[in-house]
């Protein structure tokens, strides 16, 4: 049975049992990704692409320009996590103080903590496979991985690993145009290497933004600047509007509600998460990236 590893613990002494702290961890953002949901199995992205061509006035008729309808499918995984514990396990530890009475007790000391943790752990989980999967080892490619073979080279700058800035700049120089929407993303490493080059140089007129969320508008700009904990040891910076980069579901909602109930004749509880996860760039020519 997989669930609670007590080994670590020493056995109970009277201490402060009604807190319990767990580790840092950020979650999933999607508030600068765009969420396809319905995704059961595969979808296919439309897309417009065309420009338009202007002519001379005057009289006749002579139409020029082509636009352009395109599809990419985005297709999505099953994943589950669960997880069973039983209360025994509790005895002769910290957490005995919270058991209730009787040798059947149904509760489990620290439940919302333990299940607000689980969802967390999770969600990092998910954060990693969007911008790490390999389709060679996992179950599909992530934005990583797509951005390597779709996006082209004439969108990508080579990283000057002396300034984050300096390499921010350069890559809104190569994009051009900002628009609405337009993010950012960056490892969290990436990100404090820019706070500390603001800092540095004297931006202190310059709101760092919500440090707990890891993003901010930089300065001059409509780009939101963002820090994702999946991305872990990438140096590469990514530019890109919102609506290119998506992450297929079923329901965005299964990211983040949770099955956790009591098996009466097993005297165990269960947790459970089940979501459907894939990722796709909707127009690979319009993302720029340097690394």
């Amino acid at each position: 049975m997989t669930g609670y590893d007590l080994t670590a613990l020493p056995a109970y002494i009277d201490e402060n049992a009604k807190n319990i702290v767990y580790e840092c961890i950020q979650g999933l953002d999607m508030e600068t990704l765009t969420v396809q949901p319905n995704v059961k199995d595969s979808m296919n992205l439309n897309k417009i692409v065309g420009a338009a061509t202007l002519q001379a006035g005057g009289c006749g008729w002579s139409p020029t320009g082509t636009t352009t309808l395109e599809q990419r499918t985005i297709s999505v995984t099953p994943y589950k996590v669960q997880e069973e514990n039983c209360n025994e396990d509790f005895v002769n530890t910290f957490a005995q103080v919270l058991m209730g009475a009787g040798a059947s007790d149904e509760s489990i000391p620290y439940e919302k903590v333990y299940v607000d943790y689980k969802v967390l752990t999770v969600q990092n989980a998910i954060s990693s496979k969007i911008w790490n999967e390999d389709v060679a080892t996992g179950d599909f490619s992530g934005f990583l991985e797509i951005i390597t073979n779709d996006v082209p080279a004439g969108n990508k700058i080579a990283r000057n690993p002396a300034s984050v800035l300096d390499d921010v700049d350069a890559i809104i120089a190569l994009m051009g145009v900002c628009s609405i929407g337009t993010c950012l993303h960056m490892s969290v490493s990436n990100y404090m290497a820019l706070m500390n080059e603001i800092r540095d140089k004297n931006w202190f007129h310059i709101t760092s933004g919500d440090t707990q969320a890891l993003k901010f508008t930089y300065p001059g700009t409509n780009i939101m600047v963002v820090g994702h904990v999946g991305m872990g040891s990438s140096d590469s910076l990514i530019m890109a509007n919102k609506a290119n980069l998506v992450v297929g579901t079923d329901l965005e909602s299964d990211f983040s509600e949770a099955k956790y109930k009591f098996k009466e004749w097993e005297d165990v509880h269960r947790f459970q998460l089940k979501f459907r996860l894939g990722t796709q760039i909707a127009i690979p020519e319009e993302v720029f990236v340097a690394e």
